[in-house]
């Protein structure tokens, strides 16, 4: 093998895994950076665009549907981009861009209610006010994980079921994005769950018909995730 097409090999490996930044996904990113480069501009107070128990207790309904465009530092709002964009491609590419910023809008809004109206339940008192992509990119993972034909995947060398993807996730995010709310986050999960058993003809996920095999089982790359699955027929 030259050096060209050990280059070329290298240029192709990297060409893959690298997914495509679609329009609806850039027009949520883009928001998320305005409204933080106003954030610091104007210096909000922490958590003042988060969603918890003060949705309810003073009526800052506007907060569910700024919560996920909202990041305290700029770690944050770089990991959130980085799982949105890396995570949630395949959604977009299944139902189109404005179908896409529309299921934006109700797993975001969704998501942000049941927390708020769970965080208001806490009987210790203490509240755990939330914000980012993260919930939502989670729930977006759980809706697409309910129309794929994928049935495994592989994950740094671990097999698991595709239906446990989005709790594989979980863990990853929580642990690694910062602000990250455990209950929030599990709260995106199962409502991308619920929207994916509820609302199948209004997303309308559809997935490329795969090529006569004679193999009994195909190896292919679930969109979006990186993750490398096999379809069992």
């Amino acid at each position: 093998m030259t050096r060209t097409d050990y280059f070329k090999m290298i240029f192709q490996v990297f060409k893959d895994s690298v997914p495509v930044v679609t329009s609806g996904i850039l027009t949520v990113v883009l928001l998320s950076c305005v409204l933080f480069g106003v954030q610091m501009y104007f210096n909000f107070p922490p958590g003042v665009l988060s969603v918890g128990a003060t949705v309810f207790q003073n009526g800052h309904l506007h907060r569910l549907v700024t919560y996920p465009f909202y990041h305290q530092t700029s770690a944050q709002l770089l990991l959130n981009v980085t799982a949105l964009v890396f995570l949630s491609g395949s959604l977009e590419k299944g139902v189109g861009t404005m179908r896409f910023l529309f299921s934006f809008f109700l797993l975001s809004t969704t998501t942000g209610l049941f927390y708020s109206f769970l965080d208001l339940l806490q009987s210790d008192g203490g509240q755990s006010p939330a914000e980012g992509l993260v919930p939502v990119t989670l729930a977006c993972v759980a809706l697409t994980t309910m129309h794929t034909k994928m049935t495994k995947g592989f994950l740094c060398g671990v097999t698991f079921p595709t239906m446990a993807l989005p709790w594989v996730l979980l863990i990853v995010t929580t642990a690694l994005v910062p602000h990250s709310v455990l209950p929030c986050n599990i709260v995106g999960i199962l409502v991308g769950w619920l929207y994916g058993k509820g609302c199948p003809s209004l997303l309308n996920i559809g997935e490329e018909e795969d090529p006569p095999s004679t193999d009994q089982s195909n190896t292919r790359v679930l969109p979006g995730s990186g993750l490398r699955s096999i379809v069992q027929r």
